[in-house]
């Protein structure tokens, strides 16, 4: 009789915030089910993290005209992901994001060139996510940005850089070095703009 009333308990609490659930939905304009696996809340509340980050990104935007060379320096701490931040240094574990953002009034070729003008840890990374190819230093993307744009066209770039944690004695060791020296990280970038002959 008691385990009987101890299952009866239990289906009562059940339904009871089942209803509790419902009523929330209801006020919310939400389905029960959705509230209940939570799915939908865990979803939407990924993209809405995603999109933040997204408006974050900082964005260096180069005026592309023939025969001229716009140039910016970046500095790799303006760019980085806040939560990955330590100590407002560059640091092991730390990754940002930048875009590049090329402007013309007119068709023009463009050739987008970097050059250090800071050290850079050995094991900082990084990737051009437009064509997934990464490299260990940003001057070797100097080939690999050319391209056309057509007037009052826009030609974003977007850049990821990413510092891993290393799993080897040598590469660990290589971290604390830089991340003892190497307090910031500076490169230029060069867009020339070419006329469409």
């Amino acid at each position: 009789m008691k385990k009987h009333r101890k299952i009866l308990n239990l289906i009562f609490i059940f339904i009871i915030l089942l209803l509790i659930c419902y009523l929330i939905s209801i006020k919310n304009n939400q389905n029960i089910f959705e509230d209940i696996l939570f799915l939908k809340f865990f979803h939407n509340n990924k993209q809405q993290e995603t999109k933040i980050s997204d408006e974050q990104i900082q964005q260096y935007i180069f005026k592309v005209n023939y025969k001229n060379t716009d140039s910016k320096t970046i500095n790799l701490l303006e760019t980085v992901d806040k939560q990955t931040l330590i100590n407002k240094t560059l640091a092991p574990g730390i990754e940002g994001r930048f875009q590049l953002i090329l402007e013309t009034n007119k068709n023009t070729k463009y050739n987008v060139t970097f050059q250090n003008k800071k050290p850079k840890p050995k094991n900082l990374m990084f990737e051009c996510t437009d064509t997934k190819v990464q490299y260990d230093n940003i001057e070797k993307f100097n080939k690999q940005l050319t391209g056309l744009i057509n007037k009052g066209e826009q030609k974003v770039i977007n850049i990821h850089w990413f510092w891993n944690f290393e799993n080897t004695t040598k590469g660990d060791k290589q971290d604390t070095i830089d991340s003892q020296n190497i307090k910031e990280y500076q490169f230029e970038v060069y867009v020339n703009g070419e006329s469409v002959v």
